[in-house]
């Protein structure tokens, strides 16, 4: 009997000893899947925000207390700037208390009241900073600096806080195209180097791994559409800093893991796929970039745009207008997509005429000619002027035909006034017409 309990118990420690080491191993994997640089770069600390851990969050029933001290607090800030200052750290306990409620707790209604707080917060700073009158005070123009680097951290969080309440995704998507809007209309305030200035400075006080460009330029493309006319210069020439900075980086990366370390990070980082997209072609365009790379972001590129089809799926109306009117303002992503959609896909996409399609045996054939047509048409005018069309033109139509056809054309003249004359044209073109040549 002692010997029986003996071996169940010697069976049962090695069942859960596998058991162990299988879980350890998918674990392992699973982690070996992740991109540590992409998870480096999405996460946003109390203390990246120069504030402390919430200790009392919105679902406590002391956080009432909490806000009514917040508000004696400001009333008795008198100062414009610290006014607005004291805004900007209560607009960063927001963002962060509503990433805390994500992790801890499964409170809906705190969460959306607390999201709402930040975006009211954040309402408030741009009218504070409107009230601001000398604009060029070393302290002014600090703080827009940290406003613009906390709007663009607040973003990675809201961008986080999509993936973990999905079911709040719209509201959130919302949130942050307010956020851009306000910082957008706190940089047309300033002319073009000064904006440069800005966003160059708050890039570079975002700590992040040797792929952050990457991140910061889906960023900056998003800014882009939001800001004035005026202003987008200035935000295509931070594009392009961070282009190079990041092609730099990735030349400081192994070539050993260069390639896994791209395609890691791009399919884990989070934000909008068309501009992830539009960034994957830029890259791609570098001659310098190894095969091995170039494979990758081939398949990268194909691997987003079916992401695209699955949001389009997953999401209302909302997204796919939103996408619709990104398609409009760039021709080339819009090639790419209609090339690599599904049917289905395609019919939501074309069905306003974006982009002409034709369905062939199931097959997909891209009208890109169309797009070219009419860039193409000098061109072919140009290679249709050697061609020899049926005319009645006794004229010579080819500039490089030889004095020997010249003259024999003349002589045949006189015996054939009534033929059509072509003088030792090109000996691909066809004709119709009654011609001697010679």
């Amino acid at each position: 009997m002692r010997k029986i309990i003996i071996w169940q118990l010697a069976v049962a420690f090695l069942f859960l000893f596998s058991v162990n080491v299988a879980w350890a191993h998918n674990a392992t994997s699973t982690d070996d899947n992740q991109s540590e640089e992409a998870v480096q770069d999405e996460t946003v600390e109390a203390s990246d925000l120069g504030i402390k851990e919430p200790k009392i969050l919105p679902d406590s029933p002391w956080y009432g207390l909490k806000k009514i001290w917040e508000r004696i607090q400001e009333n008795f800030t008198f100062n414009p700037l610290k006014k607005a200052e004291l805004q900007l750290q209560r607009a960063s306990q927001r963002i962060i208390e509503a990433q805390e409620l994500a992790q801890k707790t499964g409170n809906n209604e705190a969460f959306a009241k607390v999201i709402d707080n930040y975006k009211n917060q954040i309402e408030r700073i741009k009218e504070r900073i409107d009230k601001l009158t000398d604009k060029q005070d070393e302290k002014v123009q600090k703080f827009t600096e940290k406003f613009a680097e906390y709007q663009l951290k607040h973003r990675r969080i809201l961008e986080k806080l999509e993936e973990k309440r999905a079911e709040q995704k719209e509201k959130l998507q919302e949130i942050k195209d307010n956020d851009l809007e306000r910082l957008s209309e706190v940089l047309s305030e300033e002319d073009s180097s000064r904006i440069e200035e800005i966003i160059n400075a708050a890039l570079a006080n975002i700590e992040g791994s040797n792929l952050k460009n990457f991140k910061n330029l889906e960023v900056l493309k998003a800014l882009e559409e939001k800001v004035p006319e005026q202003a987008k210069d200035a935000i295509r020439r931070a594009q392009e800093s961070a282009l190079k900075r990041l092609k730099n980086d990735l030349d400081n990366i192994p070539t050993s893991t260069r390639a896994e370390k791209v395609e890691r990070y791009i399919a884990r980082i989070q934000g909008e796929q068309l501009r992830l997209l539009e960034i994957v072609k830029e890259l791609a365009a570098n001659p310098n970039l190894s095969a091995e790379l170039k494979a990758r972001l081939a398949a990268i590129k194909a691997k987003i745009i079916a992401k695209i089809g699955v949001e389009i799926d997953e999401n209302d109306g909302n997204f796919l207008r939103r996408l619709k009117s990104q398609l409009e303002e760039n021709k080339d992503l819009r090639k790419e997509i209609m090339r690599a959609s599904r049917p289905d896909i395609l019919q939501k996409i074309d069905d306003d005429g974006l982009v002409e399609r034709k369905i062939d045996d199931g097959g997909l054939l891209a009208d890109d000619e169309d797009e070219d047509e009419d860039e193409n048409d000098e061109d072919n005018r140009n290679v249709n002027s050697n061609t020899n069309n049926n005319s009645n033109n006794n004229s010579n139509t080819n500039s490089n035909t030889n004095t020997n056809s010249n003259s024999n054309s003349n002589t045949n003249s006189n015996s054939n006034t009534n033929s059509n004359t072509n003088t030792n044209i090109n000996t691909n073109t066809n004709s119709n017409s009654n011609t001697n040549s010679y």
